[in-house]
């Protein structure tokens, strides 16, 4: 996934590959001339710093105060936001980064596979963590009358890998254990009480807007020295 999309990619990104590639085409004919880095992360996770957090971190709150009945069969190609904020900046200051576009993903993590995680390490300070499996008709079941859950049923037991190989061998980049980026969100969820906070989302499929899916964002450079 370090090349270009397929067609089935391409497909579920019409309009952000359409931006960019309109945005490449642009940047000759800039007065001055600036370099284009295409950055595609996973779903993107850390420790929060109030309790305002966002709604991909809202997957784990809801894990932690039993607001999922169980575990449906989604997971995530997760990356810690530092990390991500490191490959950043290493493909703003990296002369070959130009023009390139890098995938900066952890490995694919199932929920269920963060689930055991949180109550491993957590132990009885998670007792309401759930552990039970929910099947997948089930999860259909309730995408008939909640749309937010339907509109993520493409996704439902789909495992996506994204290979961060490319930005690893040109950048020297690498992502910390996912496990650890877990427990650093439970533990500032504590430290800022949030787990106190009720926070209106109807589901956590809601939170799951990135599920599986590689969203980029880019970052323009100048390409004259500093």
């Amino acid at each position: 996934m370090d090349g270009p999309r397929s067609q089935g990619q391409r497909a579920l990104y019409p309009q952000q590959d359409h931006r960019r590639e309109a945005a490449w085409a642009e940047l000759p004919k800039l007065p001055r001339l600036l370099e284009w880095v295409a950055i595609n992360p996973g779903l993107v996770l850390g420790p929060v710093l109030d309790n305002d957090s966002s709604a991909s971190v809202q997957i784990v709150v809801k894990l932690l105060k039993d607001e999922i009945p169980g575990l449906p069969r989604f997971g995530y190609p997760i990356v810690d936001v530092r990390d991500l904020a490191d490959l950043h900046v290493r493909a703003m200051t990296a002369s070959q980064a130009a023009g390139q576009r890098y995938i900066g993903s952890g490995p694919y993590i199932s929920l269920s596979e963060i689930a055991n995680v949180l109550k491993n390490r957590l132990g009885d300070k998670v007792n309401k963590v759930p552990t039970q499996k929910l099947p997948d008709w089930v999860v259909r079941r309730v995408g008939l009358f909640d749309k937010e859950v339907r509109g993520q049923l493409f996704e439902l037991g789909k495992i996506r890998r994204p290979s961060s190989a490319k930005a690893a061998m040109d950048l020297g980049w690498s992502s910390r254990a996912w496990e650890d980026t877990i427990m650093n969100i439970a533990t500032s969820l504590e430290a800022v009480g949030a787990m106190n906070r009720a926070r209106s989302i109807t589901s956590v499929f809601l939170a799951g807007c990135c599920i599986g899916r590689l969203r980029p964002t880019n970052t323009l450079r100048s390409a004259d020295p500093p």
